[in-house]
């Protein structure tokens, strides 16, 4: 009784997430456009010159630590052995592609993030102001952390779903 109850739950886990996935992801990113073009004033201008290479360099380390994160876990999912029963219904439906393509995407947004993070310590001096700059890494540091949340939500969906059929 109690397992037929979980895989129902996971049965409707599983339909969720794949009628609204693929919105999320365009949403997410559209939401950190909108926050960071229309509504917040640039919080990385606000900032002196010694106190935007501290924030660049402090997010350069958080995003390349994630990026290790990340790339490690998909490496994990993509490498797991396909002839597990609980394998098999891990790619029974799409949350497992979406997991593995939200965290591509994840991946993506952190690279850039951690480019961007470089770029912009190495080249901020002060003197010329950026605004087009700090606005699209506020964005690409805000889309990074939406697909990352995006992400993490996914694979809760997953290991529910593998708990569930345990």
């Amino acid at each position: 009784m109690a397992r037929s109850k979980m895989r129902r739950a996971a049965a409707s886990a599983r339909g969720y997430a794949r009628k609204v996935a693929p919105r999320h992801a365009i949403l997410a990113v559209g939401l950190a456009a909108a926050v960071v073009f229309l509504i917040e004033p640039s919080v990385v201008a606000s900032l002196t010159v010694a106190g935007r290479a501290n924030l660049y360099n402090q997010v350069i380390i958080v995003a390349a630590a994630l990026l290790g994160f990340m790339l490690t876990a998909i490496t994990i999912l993509v490498s797991l052995d396909t002839n597990r029963d609980i394998v098999k219904e891990l790619h029974h439906g799409e949350g497992f592609k979406l997991l593995i393509a939200t965290m591509l995407a994840t991946v993506v947004f952190l690279l850039i993030l951690t480019f961007l993070g470089i770029v912009g310590a190495s080249f901020d001096t002060g003197k010329q102001p950026a605004r087009s700059f700090e606005l699209y890494y506020e964005w690409i540091a805000l889309a990074s952390a939406f697909v990352l949340a995006l992400s993490s939500y996914y694979l809760s969906i997953v290991t529910y779903k593998v708990a569930a059929n345990a």
